[in-house]
């Protein structure tokens, strides 16, 4: 090794630790396990990195914490553009609203940084939203003293700023829909939550990817009440939780997401991961599940990392509604409402494809073999009758 080349490398090593060093002050005091996650969401920030760590170097305890949890969760496009003010009113109304109504003071740390302090809910333009809404709805629950309570007045409130109506594929922001007065599901569910959010009631997105027993999908909001979650239509208001105009449709679905920021400890069913975008399987939250344990060969050797896909009929054609890869051991498993779908794996070239039944509270075994011929595409899928509802009392 020539001289020159240990002289670059030495001065490699102290530009890097010179920056270790000069970040670790920023960083005390957060948790051991934000560390790494935080560095990494700050590289990706670019020039807006100094932005982000100003934030962090104001606050102190909870809200220093609060505000790293919310960086390094953050997607690539929020730590780039967004704005000292529009992060730190996000954090300071957020522990305003905790900090103020009867429902936040005794919250678990969970859900308040999961569900209370996320400053967005879906794909929305990245908009200072909490201090307009906090302000617009303290005085409509100073009077509850429950965040249900709480829950059904917010979304009364909503009902009478924003109806249905069809826009472009890509969600409006939360004042874009106030202004318009409508907003497709999804963005009636983003006005509700970022609502809910603002008083201090934990609330999430939820969505079928597509109904099994009719066309479309649907997206509604789910809020943490009094130790459990309840659905509802968001700016849909009703007189009780758990009660929609899609109360049927629901207790049929094939397969029902819900939106964490971040992952969230206690949460068993997490679908998938990835920056900015976060799925649970809640289908059971609104019905029993059946599962399928899946194991996949050729030639009696275990197929790993392969992707089985899992489709209902809708909109005159087979839609998948979920991806699930295998294990080392070629296995995985997956819960669904009951009834049947197609399941498929591997490429036009070798194709598997297999028509299974799920039963509700019981476990289906599969055994699957790229040795075997694929089936002949010809079936039926049906699916559980309908049930009785709150919506037919």
């Amino acid at each position: 090794m020539t001289p020159q080349w240990l002289i670059v490398k030495t001065t490699i090593i102290l530009i890097i630790a010179i920056l270790f060093v000069s970040c670790a002050p920023r960083f005390e005091g957060l948790p051991e396990e934000y560390q790494k996650p935080l560095r990494q969401a700050l590289d990706r920030a670019g020039v807006n990195k100094e932005i982000l760590l100003s934030v962090i170097d104001e606050l102190q305890g909870e809200k220093r914490i609060a505000a790293a949890f919310l960086i390094m969760n953050m997607p690539t496009v929020d730590l780039t553009s967004v704005d000292e003010k529009t992060l730190s009113d996000n954090i300071e109304f957020a522990f305003r609203a905790k900090e103020e109504f009867p429902w936040g003071k005794d919250q678990s740390q969970e859900l308040f940084l999961h569900y209370v302090l996320p400053h967005r809910i879906s794909q929305e333009p990245l908009e200072n939203w909490r201090p307009y809404f906090y302000e617009q709805l303290k005085p409509v629950v100073e009077s509850c003293s429950t965040a249900y309570q709480a829950t059904l007045e917010v979304n009364r409130w909503c009902g009478e700023k924003v109806k249905f109506k069809q826009t472009q594929a890509r969600d409006q922001g939360p004042f874009e829909t106030l202004a318009s007065g409508y907003g497709r599901c999804e963005e009636m569910v983003i006005i509700f939550v970022d609502a809910c959010r603002a008083v201090g009631i934990p609330a999430r997105e939820a969505w079928t990817p597509y109904w099994a027993t009719c066309d479309n999908n649907h997206a509604w909001a789910e809020v943490f009440c009094e130790g459990k979650w309840y659905y509802t239509g968001g700016c849909e208001p009703k007189d009780s939780l758990n009660h929609a105009w899609f109360s049927k449709s629901v207790k049929r679905a094939a397969l029902i997401f819900s939106k964490p920021y971040g992952v969230p400890e206690s949460e068993p069913d997490l679908y998938f991961a990835r920056e900015g975008d976060w799925r649970i399987n809640s289908t059971d939250v609104y019905l029993e599940t059946g599962q399928v344990n899946i194991s996949l060969k050729r030639e009696d050797k275990p197929v790993p990392e392969a992707e089985i896909r899992f489709a209902v009929f809708n909109f005159g054609s087979l839609r998948p509604i979920a991806k699930v890869k295998t294990d080392k051991e070629g296995k995985c498993s997956f819960k669904l409402g009951g009834g049947n779908y197609l399941l498929s794996v591997g490429d036009n070239a070798n194709p598997i494809w297999e028509v299974i039944k799920i039963e509700r509270g019981n476990t289906t075994e599969l055994e699957l073999d790229f040795s075997s011929p694929p089936n002949p595409l010809n079936f039926w899928l049906d699916y559980p009758p309908k049930e009785k509802s709150q919506d037919d009392k």
